[in-house]
């Protein structure tokens, strides 16, 4: 092979090498920022369809309320509301799996026709709040019972009016405190002992207007036994404003 015909071969393999070499550095440097627009185009579309659930009623717009209608598009917007992101009550319990009007996940998932972006609805109160049993006094005809409350978000203290009721039986004692600035409070209560078994303290929190807490706690009053078990005796289902109870023990129930 005549030297001129060495020289140029070689030439051509070292261009062909400068251009896979050149194109090789340019993928490496533009990788990054096509993953980027990929994840930036994922998180913009997880948001849009976030707002969509909280600011769309869905179809038929009453499909909260009404157990018999067909779902066709899924949305959590109360209907007529004058207020942005305000939920159907409704349409937020039926997401409960203990509902017996309960909509399934797989429902709500066709309805909205979106095959390649599966998602998941978490609904929970804005900070948390937690009580714990501090004292117990028992006198001649009354247990006084003292709570220590405390409210949280993210582990910063909350400051909140707390509103709580005890039932036991078909007795029922209200009581109010507050808890401070670091987020802890105290609540306290009598029950007559004429009455034994499972009470139910039930804590509302209110750390400013529209924005709420609550937790429910079981104890044991006046009973050796442990506080009865969740959905021991009844299950709950709420409907348009009407609570369908549905018994399930043979236990008679004293109460009610």
């Amino acid at each position: 092979m005549p030297l001129t015909s060495l020289d140029t071969l070689l030439a051509s393999s070292i261009m062909i090498c400068l251009v896979l070499a050149s194109m090789a550095s340019i993928f490496a440097a533009i990788q990054p920022f096509l993953k980027y627009q990929d994840s930036h185009h994922e998180v913009g579309a997880d948001l849009s369809l976030a707002e969509y659930l909280l600011i769309d009623t869905g179809a038929p717009a009453s499909w909260g309320s009404n157990a018999t209608e067909s779902l066709a598009l899924f949305g959590l917007a109360k209907e007529n509301s004058q207020m942005p992101f305000e939920l159907d009550i409704d349409k937020v319990t039926r997401l409960n799996k203990r509902n017996i009007y309960n909509l399934s996940f797989l429902e709500a998932f066709n309805s909205l026709n979106i095959k390649d972006k599966p998602f998941r609805i978490i609904i929970k109160p804005l900070f948390n709040v937690t009580a714990n049993l501090a004292s117990r006094e028992e006198d001649y005809s009354d247990i006084t019972y003292r709570f220590n409350i405390s409210a949280k978000r993210f582990n910063f203290p909350v400051e909140a009016s707390l509103k709580c009721y005890v039932m036991i039986g078909d007795y029922v004692v209200s009581c109010s405190s507050q808890t401070s600035n670091s987020g802890e409070g105290l609540i306290e209560f009598a029950l007559p002992k004429s009455l034994s078994g499972t009470a139910l303290l039930t804590i509302f929190a209110e750390a400013e207007p529209r924005m709420l807490s609550y937790t429910v706690h079981r104890f044991a009053h006046n009973s050796v036994n442990p506080p009865g078990s969740e959905e021991r005796y009844a299950s709950l289902s709420p409907l348009n404003y009407t609570l369908r109870v549905d018994l399930n023990s043979s236990d008679r129930i004293l109460y009610a």
